[in-house]
This record gives C-alpha cells, sequence and structure tokens, in this order.
C-alpha cells in the first residue's frame, strides 16, 4: 500500500471513531425531560446547569408539559430563593415565555414579583430583569393595579438605591394609564444622573406614541429640557438619539412650546456630522409632517447622495430615512383641509427622481409607497407624472422583481383603477 493510501485510510478511520464516539455519547446523553429539567432546577448545586435546565424550560410549548410539572411554580421559586443574579435573572426572563403557553402564568407571579420589585435587599438585577417583564406584560386595569402601584412608588422615588431599578419602573409606568405618569416623567429630566433622563424621555415619548394628547399635560419646563438635550453635543450620542424623537413627537401633538424645536432638528439634519443624529433628526421631522420640512429633506437626501458610491453604507439609510420623511410628509397634506401644492409638487419630483436614479431597491420601495399618497383628487395634476415614472420602473425591473406587485397597487391606488400590473393598459391610460 502507497503512503498515500495509508494516509487517505488513516484519515477515514479517524473519522469513522470520531462519528462513532459521537453517537455513543448521544445515546448515552438523551435530551432531558421536563420533570427532569425541573429537578435540575429545584435540587442542582450547579448554577450553570439550573440556568442551562431554565432556558430549555423556557422553550416549552405544550400546556401539560407545564401543567403536570409545575413548571410556573419552579421558576417563581428559583427567582424568589436564589442568591444567584443570573440564575434569577434567566428564571424571571423564562415565564415570559411560559406566559405564552400558560395564560395563568401571569397570575402566579405578579403577586411574587411584585414584592421582589418592592424590596430594596432583593437582587438589584432581579428586580430590573421583573421590571422589564412588566413592561412587556403589564396591561392597565384592576388586574395589574398593584404591580404599577409598586412602579409608581419607585418611578418616584429619588433614594431608590439602584439606577437601572427605577429606570425600568419609570419605562413600565407608560402601560399604566395613570394621569401622574406624565408629571413624574418630567420630575425625572431634572435628575442629575444621564439613564434616569433617557429613561424619562423616551417614556414621553412612547406615552405621546400611545396618546398624542398627553403632551398638552406636560410642563414647559420639561419640553425645554429635552429640546436642549437633544440639541447637546457633550451628551452621550443614545440620549440625544432618544432626546430627538421625544421632539419630534412633541411638536406633532402641539405640546408647550415644543414648535422652536422645529428649527433645529431641520438645521441638525444639515449641519451635524454624526450620520444617526441625522437619520434621527429627519425622522423626527417626519413625525411633524410639516411642509417647510420639504426642502431641508429633499436637500439632506440630495447631500447624502453620491453618483460614484451611490451604496455607501454610511449614505443609504440617511437617504432612506429621508425618503420614508417625505412619505410622511406626503401622507399629513393629503389628509389637511388646505394642502401646500408646491410642496406636494416638489416633494413628488423628488420621489419620482429617486425612482429613477437610486440604485438601492428598499429605498425605492419607499418611494413607490410614498407615491400612493398622492391618491386625493385635489393631487390629480401630480398623478399622471408619478404613474409615468412608476411604469417607467416597472419596465426597468426584471420579470420576477416582487416590487412589481407594489407598483401595480400603487398606480391603482393613486389614479383608483384596477389595471395592476397592466402595463399596456396603464400606458394606454396616460396616452388618454
Amino acid at each position: 500500500m502507497s503512503s498515500t493510501a495509508v494516509r487517505v485510510f488513516a484519515i477515514i478511520l479517524a473519522a469513522s471513531l470520531l462519528m462513532g464516539r459521537a453517537a455513543a455519547a448521544q445515546a448515552q446523553d438523551p435530551e432531558p425531560t421536563v420533570t427532569e429539567l425541573v429537578a435540575i432546577v429545584k435540587n442542582n448545586p450547579d448554577p450553570e446547569r439550573r440556568i442551562a435546565a431554565i432556558k430549555k424550560l423556557a422553550g416549552i410549548t405544550k400546556p401539560a408539559d407545564e401543567r403536570d410539572n409545575l413548571v410556573t411554580e419552579t421558576l417563581i421559586d428559583a427567582a424568589k430563593s436564589t442568591q444567584d443574579s443570573l440564575v434569577g435573572e434567566v428564571a424571571v426572563r423564562a415565564l415570559k415565555s411560559i406566559q405564552k403557553i400558560y395564560s395563568q402564568a401571569k397570575t402566579k407571579y405578579l403577586p411574587t414579583f411584585t414584592f421582589i420589585l418592592r424590596d430594596p435587599k432583593a437582587l438589584p438585577s432581579v428586580r430590573a430583569e421583573i421590571a422589564q417583564l412588566f413592561i412587556d406584560t403589564l396591561e392597565k386595569g384592576q388586574a395589574d393595579a398593584a404591580a404599577f402601584h409598586a412602579i409608581k412608588d419607585i418611578a418616584k422615588n429619588r433614594a431608590e438605591q439602584s439606577i437601572p431599578v427605577r429606570c425600568k419602573c419609570i419605562e413600565a409606568l407608560v402601560n399604566s394609564g395613570d394621569p401622574e405618569a406624565m408629571g413624574i416623567f418630567s420630575d425625572a429630566l431634572s435628575e442629575p444622573d444621564n439613564s434616569l433622563k433617557e429613561s424619562a424621555t423616551r417614556a414621553i415619548k412612547d406615552l405621546l406614541m400611545k396618546d398624542p394628547n398627553a403632551g398638552t399635560g406636560l410642563a414647559q419646563t420639561a419640553v425645554s429640557r429635552i429640546i436642549d438635550m437633544m440639541n447637546d453635543e457633550a451628551l452621550d450620542k443614545d440620549l440625544r438619539i432618544v432626546a430627538i424623537q421625544a421632539v419630534g413627537q412633541l411638536i406633532a401633538s402641539n405640546a408647550p412650546g415644543a414648535a422652536r424645536g422645529l428649527d433645529i432638528l431641520m438645521n441638525m439634519m444639515l449641519v451635524v456630522p454624526v450620520d444617526e443624529i441625522v437619520r434621527a433628526a429627519i425622522e423626527a421631522v417626519g413625525t411633524v409632517g410639516t411642509a417647510q420640512s420639504a426642502a431641508p429633506l429633499i436637500r439632506t437626501y440630495d447631500e447624502y447622495f453620491d453618483e460614484k458610491k451611490p451604496t455607501s453604507e454610511k449614505d443609504v439609510p440617511v437617504r432612506h430615512a429621508a425618503v420614508k420623511a417625505l412619505r410622511s410628509l406626503l401622507s399629513t397634506q393629503a389628509v389637511k383641509i388646505a394642502s401646500d401644492m408646491a410642496t406636494v409638487h416638489s416633494v413628488a419630483l423628488k420621489l419620482e427622481d429617486v425612482l429613477d436614479k437610486d440604485p438601492v431597491m428598499p429605498i425605492k420601495e419607499s418611494a413607490v409607497y410614498a407615491l400612493s399618497f398622492l391618491h386625493p383628487k385635489k393631487f390629480e395634476a401630480e398623478q399622471k407624472p408619478a404613474i409615468t415614472a412608476l411604469v417607467a420602473l416597472f419596465e426597468k425591473l426584471p420579470p420576477e422583481a416582487a416590487l412589481k406587485d407594489m407598483i401595480g397597487d400603487t398606480m391603482n391606488i393613486i389614479a383608483q383603477k384596477n389595471f395592476s400590473k397592466n402595463i399596456a393598459r396603464w400606458k394606454e391610460w396616460l396616452r388618454r
């Protein structure tokens, strides 16, 4: 046998041995049952084994497995009794998954977890994880009132030792429906800790998304603080972005003193060198949907379009945000009684230009979607040019392109027809 043949034989033999060992190991170590996993969580002294078992319990899909093995009770007890932060966190997190297959899980964990959340001696990371669970699962109403009461007390408590717990409680208060919530958020904006400011700002933004009228109850001093934060270059970028998002919501909800933020946002789109900040400012302006933002949005798009490098990773997200903001602007103008026709025209022209020149397909998709808001009768002068641009794009695309369906739907919406992807009929309609 040649040396080459010997080497080949040795490789095959080694591979066979490894496969055999793997199969044997698999046969010796079968997947543990739910009953065995519960036993590991309750009795195994190795925290890594307990964490692995908890994660597997979080993945069960049969209600009978939960019911027959008291999985919910096991996880509640693990979170309550452990002095290991990771074990406690994973147990709390697992209950969110269990709740999907066992609706009574929440009823069972709520009293215990509310008590732990209030307990300043409990592990801070477990309390923070409970607060996150409450953010994800609590609903306005009597059933969750005790938990929301605990959340409110902690959110207001300046003596609370754990900043992360207080931050989570501030954010959890958004879903409470408590009329005092906005005042609590406003107070937290004056805290020296930036994490608390960020949570309060995010909570204000989220509450305004749920209830735009809530902005009228916000103190003007609080609005000014948020505007100052978004414009403060010394602050952390993430905090500035949350503040920018909140200002967009504040302006849209006519919060007192918020209007002065619009000029700052439009200026940020054009002069700030940080692309993430620019993108956030664009999205905020889009939320407002005001006609005066059209020119700055178009100018920002143009500045981030380099004909030599149109797919640049740093430019594409900004252009995409600008097109989405133009869509928001058009949608706002579509429902206005007195639309700004000059603005509608300039936006429509830019979107048609995007269809023709921008090579990035998601940006084209957003532009196609945006043009669907030209459907009102009052925008009739813009409809044929838009459909002409859409037909031209349709004919450039390969036969299998998914965007063709959206183009057909958009043309139907604009012209109130049912021609869909029948381009011959669209061309005939354009000629008439």
